[in-house]
């Protein structure tokens, strides 16, 4: 392949990257949706003053419970599937994270 036809092609995938990021086409699987905040403006200003506070920590938003807990080991997958869908979608506002260690330290 010469570099012409590495170039086209990269050209070609960044050309349906954002026509995709822009909305163009209207496959399947397109879905009438729109952005939104992840934080609202007071959750923005709290997040802020906790930053500021422990300045050791990492603040993370909207947090998945799903991204920080797992069913215990040793459950058959129904009973783990039943106990992941309890907690799965739900959300934490705030989430804290010591910077060194990468422990949770605080929700």
């Amino acid at each position: 392949m010469t570099q012409q036809h590495i170039i086209f092609l990269i050209l070609a995938v960044l050309a349906v990257a954002l026509l995709r990021l822009l909305g163009g086409g209207s496959g399947i699987g397109r879905l009438p949706v729109r952005p939104r905040e992840l934080m609202t403006k007071r959750e923005r200003i709290v997040c802020g003053f906790i930053e500021q506070a422990i300045p050791s920590a990492r603040v993370h938003a909207q947090v998945s419970m799903g991204a920080i807990l797992q069913p215990a080991r040793g459950l058959d997958r129904s009973r783990a599937t039943s106990v992941r869908n309890r907690f799965s979608s739900k959300r934490v506002d705030f989430l804290l994270e010591d910077r060194a260690s990468g422990d949770i330290i605080a929700i």
